[in-house]
């Protein structure tokens, strides 16, 4: 654990935030029993326990939302380099 708080450099708030996005993100999923397991590790490395629900609630919103579409590449959203978009 203490090579987690290390990797942290000892901010609380980071592993907080880390643990609440695994645990809210990962709800109801295949991976779940993984991402609490991370989580844990987070919890036990001195992460802010009062934050992490705020952190969850987090996760469960940016899982909830539609994925977006693959980025196209390019600053015109793509074709072919030199090709200008309709």
């Amino acid at each position: 654990m203490a090579e987690l708080g290390e990797l942290a450099g000892g901010r609380v708030d980071l592993l907080a935030e880390v643990a609440g996005i695994f645990e809210g993100a990962s709800e109801g999923r295949h991976d779940e029993p993984l991402a609490r397991c991370a989580a844990g590790l987070c919890r036990k490395a001195g992460a802010d326990l009062e934050a992490i629900p705020r952190w969850a609630e987090v996760g469960s919103e940016r899982a909830a939302q539609p994925e977006l579409p693959p980025f196209s590449g390019g600053p015109h959203g793509g074709g072919e380099s030199g090709t200008p978009r309709p």
